[in-house]
């Protein structure tokens, strides 16, 4: 099991979808069956290729076809993938049906493609979610948040959120708030 999760995480991860599918494929008909790994990888290696369609059928047949129930990893896997293809509208239709909409690896993903794509509606919605998550224990949604009105011409807006990523928690310098987020 660890060497065909490995192979196939390996594969996505250099750029090569289809010889991860390959392998997710040559597993399976050796009697091996896919884990909670398996598909994350499975589902990172669509995401980076932009194969949505076949992404969403994995996503569905890891609980129906293989008995593995859907964590954060694998919702955030296609959350990206779906950011990544302009349609966040599903994205967070997916975070939502999945009860992860309290993640914030998930809600931070789909934030980001909302700043990617342009989405100001989208974004401060997910940004008021993922705020009420973290507070200001990190400057990642702020800064977003920011980069997303400054790309709209919402220079109000991204001034607004840039003087509340310069907040910091009592007891905590700007600079280790800043650091927090690599």
């Amino acid at each position: 099991m660890l060497s065909w999760n490995t192979l196939i995480s390996g594969f996505g991860k250099h750029g090569h979808a289809r010889a991860a599918i390959a392998a997710f494929e040559r597993m399976k008909e050796s009697g091996t069956a896919p884990d909670s790994i398996t598909f994350t990888g499975l589902l990172a290696a669509c995401s980076h290729a932009g194969l949505v369609s076949q992404g969403a059928e994995y996503l569905a047949a890891m609980s129906a076809a293989y008995g593995v129930p859907p964590r954060a990893e694998h919702v955030a896997c296609v959350v990206d993938l779906l950011g990544r293809a302009g349609r966040l509208e599903e994205a967070e239709g997916h975070v939502v049906a999945s009860a992860l909409q309290d993640d914030a690896v998930v809600l931070g993903g789909l934030l980001s493609a909302c700043r990617v794509h342009g989405d100001a509606g989208a974004g401060e919605r997910v940004s008021r979610r993922l705020l009420a998550l973290v507070g200001l224990r990190t400057s990642s949604p702020h800064v977003l948040l920011s980069h997303l009105y400054a790309s709209g011409g919402r220079w109000d807006g991204a001034a607004a959120a840039r003087r509340m990523a310069m907040r910091k928690d009592a007891g905590r310098s700007a600079l280790r708030s800043v650091s927090d987020d690599k």
